[in-house]
């Protein structure tokens, strides 16, 4: 992960959540393993909070749609005529498709964190995940 310069304020909902936390900001790269071509990408997460404990990566559908993506949040199972691009995000610049797992109702894809190795390997093809927009 790399730190950029600079730090957000996270606070909740309620007060009585406690003070505001002073979080750092990164661009971060998750791997993604695709089990139907068994490719290995890189995905680049940008302006991310930090939570050094955080063991997932929420991610709002708003801000990989700002990035160019398309993203179809209907589980197949609820969709009236199902297709591929149901559950979905799409690369329309790579031409690329990740279906989304469920897990109660929570969508997500199953990432881990990149090797070293797989960063310098993949460096031409990073798929842009959320927008690099200024602070």
């Amino acid at each position: 992960m790399e730190y950029t310069n600079w730090t957000a304020n996270v606070s909740g909902f309620t007060s009585q959540l406690g003070k505001p936390l002073n979080v750092p900001v990164v661009t971060a790269a998750i791997t993604y393993d695709c089990e139907y071509s068994g490719e290995t990408h890189i995905m680049v997460i940008h302006n991310s909070r930090y939570f050094k404990n955080m063991e997932i990566n929420l991610i709002p559908p708003m801000m990989l749609r700002l990035a160019g993506l398309n993203v179809d949040e209907c589980p197949r199972f609820l969709a009236r005529n199902p297709t591929e691009e149901n559950h979905s995000i799409f690369f329309p610049d790579f031409n690329l498709r990740f279906p989304l797992m469920i897990e109660g109702i929570i969508s997500y894809i199953p990432i881990r964190r990149p090797t070293s190795k797989e960063l310098v390997e993949n460096e031409a093809n990073y798929l842009i995940m959320t927008p690099n927009l200024p602070n």
